[in-house]
């Protein structure tokens, strides 16, 4: 069997097929037993580069469907419980330097699916207004993880760097926190 090519396949998992894996789940055991069987045949083709850089609860998802049986997934409700933790805002807890999802069946399976990674760190941002004001340029605007605590500066710290092309350095510039509840 030919590998599915690594970008369709990351696309594939992360948008559309997603979607539909989250819909067929809360469908009921036959549309989860048709998932699992069609499914089973492509996550096996699948880069597994492409299944680790996935979101945390579609990670979690492929690795259920790919290592446990069909009728505890069918018939048990490991599939729902994944899905319906993911839907709703996710705690994330540190352990060291890194920062894991806390999803269902964490003592069970190994810590590595639960760690965030790029694709479930994706900021939310929002520019108001960018001027200059005395030969400063000042931005306005938030920008914020989702489901990522801050409760006070020791924890957490921001840096905004702008980028232009790669034959110009990139520009730090000093973030000021504010309590917007609003964002």
């Amino acid at each position: 069997m030919a590998a599915v090519a690594v970008e369709d396949a990351a696309e594939l998992l992360s948008g559309p097929l997603g979607a539909r894996v989250d819909q067929a789940v809360k469908r009921g055991p036959a549309r989860r037993r048709e998932l699992v069987e069609l499914l089973r045949p492509f996550l096996a083709k699948v880069d597994p580069g492409v299944k680790r850089d996935l979101p945390v609860a579609r990670r979690l998802l492929t690795h259920l469907i790919e290592t446990r049986p069909v009728d505890e997934l069918v018939d048990g409700d490991t599939l729902v419980q994944v899905v319906t933790a993911a839907a709703e805002p996710s705690r994330r807890i540190r352990k060291g330097l890194r920062w894991y999802a806390d999803l269902p069946f964490r003592d069970e399976l190994p810590p590595d699916l639960y760690r965030l990674r790029r694709a479930d760190l994706v900021p939310v941002t929002h520019i108001d207004d960018i001027v200059w004001e005395g030969g400063r340029l000042k931005v306005s605007g938030f920008a914020y993880l989702a489901g990522l605590s801050v409760r006070s500066r020791r924890f957490n710290r921001a840096t905004v760097v702008l980028r232009g092309p790669r034959w110009l350095p990139p520009v730090r510039l000093r973030t000021r926190r504010v309590l917007a509840p609003e964002a």
